[in-house]
């Protein structure tokens, strides 16, 4: 599940057309943008999605491989010739919440 407003592939769908680029091809183990070829190491995919993907015949979850596949081209963009620099990653909030009516029980995390 993705926290952010946007998917990884609509903030690509996005940078592509701020940049006037053709959009992303995803292909089973890469990502084609323009003229440059991001192979996608298998570690950027979290486990369960490669256990869960073992096997299968049909392209169905394709859809979901392509968000990390998005989100790994996101990381290096910066290799992007010509268009990329570095992106700064989200800032994740990582401090317990509390509720002054609730005194010392943890609101969110």
């Amino acid at each position: 599940m993705w926290r952010d407003a946007f998917k990884p592939t609509q903030i690509l769908d996005s940078l592509c057309k701020k940049n006037s680029l053709p959009a992303a091809e995803y292909r089973q183990e890469e990502v084609k943008m323009d003229n440059k070829i991001f192979k996608v190491p298998p570690e950027a995919f979290p486990e369960e999605a490669s256990v869960r993907n073992k096997g299968r015949v049909a392209d169905e979850n394709w859809s979901v491989d392509d968000e990390h596949k998005a989100l790994y081209v996101l990381q290096h963009w910066e290799e992007m010739p010509g268009y990329g620099y570095k992106l700064v990653p989200e800032h994740v909030e990582i401090r317990s919440l509390y509720n002054p009516e609730n005194p010392g029980l943890v609101q969110v995390r």
